[in-house]
């Protein structure tokens, strides 16, 4: 009986995120370093960058679950509340979502007005590639 070699790498991958119908919806793509110049695909607003183990096991490739997630690059706008109140018609939603949820800032982006986290990276909408 043959002898089957084992081999494990780490793989990187960017999540592209798309607006959807209802939520947000997501695309993995490999590149070849962490680094890579990313390249946003027509319909994305955000990506971030990850690494998963594979396993090649003979003719198989087992894939490990996505891990060492980089912050979230967002084509889009950053508003706080006073630029909410003075730039967003209709904005008691908004306005009560923020300060229900303490969120000092939101970002607009192509799928709405999203919660801004601590550690995006927001990209505005003139500077951002095709």
């Amino acid at each position: 009986m043959p002898t089957l070699t084992r081999q494990t790498m780490t793989k990187h991958y960017v999540r592209f995120t798309y607006a959807g119908s209802f939520v947000s919806e997501h695309g993995d793509e490999p590149i070849r370093s962490r680094d890579s110049k990313i390249i946003l695909p027509r319909g994305a607003y955000a990506w971030r960058v990850f690494d998963r183990e594979e396993v090649r096991h003979g003719g198989e490739v087992l894939k490990g679950e996505p891990k060492n997630f980089g912050p979230r690059h967002i084509v889009g706008e950053v508003f706080d509340v006073e630029r909410v109140r003075r730039e967003v018609p209709d904005n008691d939603i908004l306005l009560s979502n923020m300060k229900c949820n303490r969120w000092p800032k939101v970002i607009r982006c192509r799928q709405g007005f999203i919660p801004m986290e601590k550690d995006d990276v927001v990209i505005e909408p003139a500077t951002a590639q095709p």
